[in-house]
């Protein structure tokens, strides 16, 4: 049995940086994440500035916080992935786990 490449998506990522997970949106962008970094549309997010990250099932919904300044409000992201990604999102939830 030939197993089918999943094509990967026009997510531009840091030099030397290769996508190791990523999920469709709703929308039509891409959420993808590196060895190094979370992409979310129009934003790179260094593993390190992510404080928490949170999957809603029921809404395919993906919530991820920063890491904050004392006494600062956190930016909080909110991606919906899409109904036909979920088996992807699987991957990039378990690649958020780990970092």
């Amino acid at each position: 049995m030939i197993a089918l490449r999943r094509p990967r998506p026009d997510v531009e990522v840091g030099a030397g940086e290769r996508l190791l997970a990523w999920a469709a949106l709703a929308d039509g962008g891409w959420v993808a994440g590196t060895r190094d970094a979370l992409y979310l549309p129009g934003l790179r997010l260094p593993w390190e500035q992510v404080q928490a990250a949170d999957w809603d099932s029921d809404d395919d919904l993906l919530r991820v916080s920063e890491v904050g300044t004392w006494g600062q409000p956190r930016r909080q992201h909110h991606v919906v992935v899409s109904d036909a990604a979920a088996k992807d999102a699987d991957r990039l939830l378990q690649l958020v786990r780990e970092r």
